[in-house]
């Protein structure tokens, strides 16, 4: 969609695979555990991945509101009662969110 050439897409891929992390406190310390979402904390390239993914979140949205704030996002849906709401949700997400492509490394 964006153009991406297959080399930089392999990159991406290797970028955010094979990660793992821990918590420290003082000299304690957890078992490393694998990573299978999310990009590196405090990374320069994060920014511009998060930028890339939800670049055009309100396509996928259908006529709901979308806000962001930073990398907090908040998706809407209004209507005059809780079963309209609900019913409106669920055409959303039936048609918007299941369809945003799986990305698989």
């Amino acid at each position: 969609m964006l153009g991406f050439s297959a080399q930089a897409i392999s990159w991406l891929g290797s970028y955010l695979s094979n990660r793992s992390q821990l918590v420290q406190v003082n000299d304690a310390q957890s078992k490393p555990r694998e990573l299978d979402c999310g990009t590196p904390q405090g990374s320069v390239c994060s920014c511009l991945i998060f930028a890339i993914f939800v670049g055009d979140i309100e396509k996928w949205t259908g006529n709901s509101i979308v806000q962001g704030f930073a990398d907090d996002t908040f998706i809407t849906v209004e209507g005059m009662s809780i079963d309209e709401v609900l019913v409106k949700q669920k055409k959303k997400v039936k048609k918007s969110w299941t369809t945003l492509p799986q990305i698989k490394w």
